[in-house]
C-alpha cells in the first residue's frame, strides 16, 4: 500500500516559491518541482504565486483542493492523480501547459476556471463525476487516448482555439457558451450524446463512429447564451440520431465519407447559405424539414440515399451537380432550384432527368413535366446547329409548340393557326 506524505496548505506555497532538493527533480528542460506520493487535503489557496519552473504532480492524492492565482511560465502535468469522493477539486491556474495523464481515478467534481493555457490536455484517468472547464482562454483543448469521463464534460464561457475530441470515452458533452474557433468530434472517441447548445463556434466537424446522438440546437438556460455555428461538417457516421434546429448556421458539408444504415439525422428550422454534399455515399436517413438555402445546393461525387427536403425554400439558391446519384430524393412542398452554377451542359441535364423522376416516383405529373421541359430545354442548349440540326428543329418545335408538352394552351393555339393556314390556302 503506498504511503502518501500530508502536505497542508502553507507547506505547498513554501515548496512552490523556495523548493528544497527534495522536490526538485533535474531534466534536459530544466528544473522540476516535483510532488510523488503526496496527499494534499483541505488546501486552499487564494493569492497570486508565480513560479518559473515546470510542476509535476505524480501519484498525488487531492481532497477538497481549492487553488487560486498559481501561475508558471512552464508545464504543470498530472500523472495518477487521485481524488475520492465527497470532496472537489477547483484549480485556477495558469501555465503554457496543464496535462493530465496516466491512471488518474477522479471521484469529485472536477473544475478548471478563469485560467490561462496554450495546451489544456486530458488523456488517461477515469473521472466518475463532472468535469467543468469554465471561463478560461486557451489556444488547444484536447481530450484523448484512454481518457473516461463517466458523468459529463461542461464546456463553458472558454476562449479556444482549438478544441479536438478524438480518444476515450466520455457519456455526456455539453457546450454551452463561449468562443471555440474549430471545434472536431472524431476518431476513436466514444460519446454518448453530445449537447451543443450555445457559445460561438467558427467550425464544427463530427467524424466519429462512436457518437452515439448529438443534439445540435439553440437552447440554453442561465448558464449558457445562444449558439451560433459558422460551418457544419459531417463525415463518417455509424450508429447516431442527430438533431439539428433553431440555430444560426451557416454552411453544412456532407464530405468525404459516408453515413451508415444506422444514422438518423434531421435538420429543421434552419437559415443557411450553402448545403453541400461532396463525395459522400449516404446509407441512412437525412430529414431537411423546413430549411432555408439562400445561396447555393450543390451535389458533387456523391450517392444521397434516402434524403428527404419537406417544406423547404430556396429563394436565390443556385445548384452545383457533378457526378452524383439524388433519384432517391424525397421533394415534398418545395421547388428545386433550376439554376445552375459551375455546371456543365451534360451534368446539369443529368441533374434535370434525375429531379423529374423524382417527381415522377412521387406521382406529381405536373412537376415532372416541368422539370422534363427544362432538361429538353437544356439538351437543345447543348446541342449545335452543324452537328445536330435534325435534332435542334424537333426540339424547337416541341418547344415553340407546348413547352415539351407543359404549355397545352400554346399547343392548342399552334395547332389552330396551322389548321387555319392550311384551310386557307
Amino acid at each position: 500500500m503506498t504511503y502518501y506524505r500530508p502536505i497542508n496548505t502553507a507547506q505547498l506555497i513554501e515548496i512552490l516559491q523556495n523548493p528544497t532538493s527534495e522536490f526538485i527533480r533535474n531534466s534536459n528542460i530544466g528544473e522540476i518541482i516535483y510532488f510523488e506520493n503526496c496527499s494534499f487535503e483541505s488546501i486552499r489557496i487564494n493569492k497570486d504565486i508565480h513560479i518559473e519552473r515546470n510542476i509535476t504532480f505524480k501519484n498525488v492524492e487531492f481532497k477538497n483542493v481549492d487553488i487560486k492565482g498559481l501561475k508558471t511560465t512552464g508545464f504543470i502535468n498530472f500523472w495518477d492523480l487521485k481524488s475520492p469522493k465527497d470532496s472537489n477539486v477547483n484549480l485556477e491556474i495558469s501555465s503554457k501547459d496543464l496535462t493530465f495523464n496516466g491512471d488518474s481515478l477522479v471521484e469529485s467534481s472536477f473544475v478548471i476556471k478563469n485560467s490561462f493555457f496554450e495546451n489544456l490536455g486530458f488523456s488517461g484517468g477515469v473521472f466518475n463525476y463532472f468535469v467543468t472547464v469554465e471561463n478560461n482562454n486557451m489556444e488547444n483543448f484536447s481530450i484523448s487516448s484512454e481518457i473516461r469521463i463517466k458523468s459529463a464534460l461542461f464546456i463553458k464561457k472558454n476562449s479556444i482555439k482549438s478544441l479536438i475530441v478524438n480518444g476515450g470515452e466520455i457519456n455526456h458533452i455539453y457546450h454551452k457558451s463561449g468562443n471555440t474557433n474549430y471545434f472536431g468530434i472524431y476518431g476513436e472517441v466514444k460519446v454518448n450524446v453530445a449537447y451543443i447548445t450555445g457559445g460561438e463556434i467558427g467550425n464544427l466537424k463530427i467524424d466519429a463512429e462512436g457518437l452515439k446522438k448529438m443534439n445540435l440546437k439553440n437552447y440554453h438556460d442561465e448558464t449558457g447564451t445562444e449558439l451560433n455555428v459558422n460551418s457544419l461538417t459531417i463525415n463518417n457516421l455509424e450508429n447516431n440520431t442527430s438533431i439539428i434546429n433553431s440555430l444560426n448556421l451557416k454552411t453544412i458539408e456532407f464530405q468525404n465519407s459516408f453515413a451508415s444504415k444506422n444514422v438518423m439525422i434531421y435538420l429543421s428550422s434552419i437559415m443557411i447559405e450553402k448545403l453541400l454534399f461532396t463525395e459522400y455515399i449516404n446509407y441512412g436517413q437525412i430529414n431537411f424539414n423546413n430549411i432555408s438555402i439562400s445561396n447555393l445546393i450543390q451535389f458533387r461525387n456523391s450517392d444521397l440515399g434516402k434524403v428527404s427536403f419537406i417544406g423547404c425554400e430556396f429563394y436565390n439558391c443556385r445548384l452545383q451537380f457533378l457526378n452524383s446519384k439524388i433519384i432517391e430524393t424525397s421533394i415534398i412542398g418545395s421547388d428545386f432550384p433550376t439554376e445552375f452554377q459551375s455546371t456543365s451542359s451534360e451534368a446539369k441535364i443529368e441533374a434535370l432527368s434525375q429531379i423529374k423522376k423524382i417527381y415522377e416516383n412521387r406521382g406529381s405529373q405536373k412537376d415532372a413535366l416541368e422539370y422534363y421541359s427544362k432538361e429538353m430545354n437544356a439538351l437543345d442548349e447543348s446541342l449545335s446547329w452543324k452537328e445536330h440540326k435534325w435534332d435542334k428543329l424537333n426540339l424547337w418545335f416541341n418547344k415553340k409548340s407546348t413547352n415539351h408538352g407543359v404549355d397545352w394552351e400554346k399547343g392548342l393555339f399552334s395547332t389552330l393557326t396551322v389548321s387555319a393556314f392550311f384551310f386557307f390556302v
